[in-house]
């Protein structure tokens, strides 16, 4: 896939309307501006920016690397996504977020987990 900011935002702006008053090239400059320029860079943990943003409950992060065409699936080392971090934080906004942009509310963590089961959990 694409995990270059400007190339992947070029794509989504022809495909996507304006969102909360931002394009997709918008968004791509905020996430500069915040020292985030490939949205699939992963962590020592296998945490992609969004799934680090969801984790720590940063919803306006979540919404820009969202609207940049972060991927909603893409796993940590445990095989949770962004959707099953922001459950388990008991994030309602990022949990609605994900699913209004279509994260997989049946994806699994590989210990089995969905989103819904982990904010049971908590």
């Amino acid at each position: 896939g694409i995990t270059n900011l400007e190339g992947r935002a070029r794509l989504l702006s022809k495909a996507q309307e304006k969102d909360a008053g931002m394009t997709p090239e918008e968004s791509v400059q905020e996430l500069r501006g915040r020292g985030i320029t490939n949205l699939e860079e992963r962590s020592s943990q296998e945490q992609t920016p969004l799934i680090s943003a969801a984790q720590r409950g940063d919803t306006e992060l979540v919404r820009l690397l969202v609207l940049a065409g972060a991927d909603l699936e893409a796993k940590d080392e445990y095989g949770d996504t962004a959707l099953i971090w922001g459950a388990w934080k008991r994030r309602k906004d990022i949990v609605q977020l994900l699913l209004e942009k279509g994260a997989d509310p049946n994806a699994t963590s590989s210990h089995g987990d969905t989103a819904l089961m982990k904010s049971a959990m908590n």
